[in-house]
């Protein structure tokens, strides 16, 4: 079947909606496609600082994919780095495409960003919301994070649209991408490479070592939270309820456990993903 046909589109549209079946309950994909979930509230004490990470359905990114997790400043709502992407099956494998890097259109977006990145310890909104898609790979069965290049028609057509802050294609290489043969795509780590110490300048090792520390803290945060959405999980209502907090700053004692599940208790359940 010709990729550029509609009823190409229509095919991997069909297969997306059957993997999200397996991935979440129908009240979970009802929120999804109605106002959105907010999965995880990451808090910083120092900064009082509140970031949501998201997962919603938006018909404005309809062209670059179905689902878009995004990272939102809470105080003014603003999408500081959305990732816009649909899950399907190629050769037997589950690959996620992601269709659009997004930020919001507003004066106040670029500030708000170098802020951000100092809270998270010099890593940029868009470079954190890739990680938290990384961590979801296991979860999720995800064999493959493919993104689609500057020059693809989806690019253009949002270059038209949005002020996008960088360039894509430079995005994805410094994420440790490889461009793929024809076409522009480009293949994405299922997991973001940590930077030896003696690899960095002295004056950034402090920074690097308190990000990493702040990410490995999150990690099973995030994951557990993901994971009680999906069936056979008794979390669901708790899920739905709002997001769970995780304290992001250097001296934060992790995230609130009365709220979600062990991780090894939610993966051990057994899924059909």
């Amino acid at each position: 079947m010709d990729q550029g046909t509609p009823a190409f589109a229509a095919s991997e549209s069909l297969r997306h909606y059957d993997i999200l079946v397996r991935l979440f309950v129908p009240s979970v994909r009802e929120a999804i496609y109605r106002e959105g979930l907010s999965m995880v509230r990451l808090v910083n004490s120092a900064s009082r600082r509140r970031l949501d990470l998201r997962l919603f359905c938006h018909e404005r990114f309809e062209a670059e994919g179905e689902l878009t997790l995004a990272v939102c400043d809470v105080e003014t709502g603003l999408m500081l780095a959305g990732l816009t992407f649909c899950l399907v099956q190629n050769d037997g494998e589950r690959v996620a495409i992601i269709g659009g890097l997004q930020a919001a259109n507003d004066p106040r977006t670029r500030g708000l960003i170098r802020e951000v990145s100092k809270d998270l310890f010099g890593l940029r909104p868009k470079a954190f919301v890739l990680w938290c898609l990384q961590q979801l790979t296991l979860l999720w069965e995800i064999r493959q994070i493919q993104a689609v290049g500057d020059e693809q028609p989806v690019w253009r057509h949002w270059r038209k649209r949005l002020e996008i802050a960088g360039n894509c294609d430079e995005f994805w290489r410094e994420s440790d991408g490889r461009k793929l043969p024809g076409g522009g795509s480009w293949q994405l780590p299922l997991r973001s490479p940590r930077r030896k110490r003696e690899e960095l300048k002295p004056s950034r090792r402090r920074a690097h070592e308190q990000r990493y520390a702040m990410l490995a803290g999150l990690q099973p945060t995030l994951v557990a939270a993901f994971a009680a959405l999906a069936p056979g999980t008794e979390e669901v209502p708790k899920a739905l309820a709002g997001p769970v907090e995780h304290n992001c700053s250097p001296d934060g004692t992790g995230f609130c456990a009365s709220r979600v599940m062990r991780m090894n208790d939610l993966l051990a359940t057994n899924h059909s993903f």
